[in-house]
């Protein structure tokens, strides 16, 4: 996910005013103390150590240590799955995904129009940004 970064930061500036985007922090993919993985998780020449976090705070620590490192702007707010899972079991999302959401015509509850599973664990982005462009977006 980390490397995606920067195309996310690009479509949503590119359709900043006509499609909103949320990062929803979710239980950690690759924990040092349940699921370690050193390949590829390296920060400025430093490995990503993150242990799972086990209370609301801690995931909201881990999160906003996320955005402060990456420097997430304004156009990506992180919110943050409370460590119950509710939205990763609503929605499937670990170790993560892409929903396109639009609220109907007529008003009501937004409605996915859309999901996307990372490949080869990575996700080219230029299929959400052309389904929402296929929206009129």
């Amino acid at each position: 996910m980390r490397g995606l970064v920067p195309a996310l930061e690009a479509l949503a500036a590119e359709l900043q005013g006509r499609a909103q985007f949320q990062m929803v922090y979710i239980a950690e993919a690759h924990a040092c103390d349940v699921w370690p993985i050193t390949s590829g998780r390296f920060h400025d020449n430093e490995p990503v150590m993150i242990e799972a976090p086990k209370s609301d705070a801690e995931r909201c620590a881990v999160a906003t240590r996320f955005k402060e490192r990456y420097q997430l702007s304004q156009r990506l707010p992180v919110l943050v799955d409370p460590v119950a899972n509710p939205f990763e079991e609503a929605y499937a999302v670990w170790p993560f995904r892409f929903y396109i959401l639009q609220r109907p015509a007529a008003g009501g509850s937004p409605e996915v129009v859309f999901k996307a599973m990372p490949k080869d664990a990575s996700y080219d982005i230029t299929e959400a940004r052309d389904f929402l462009l296929s929206l009129g977006v």
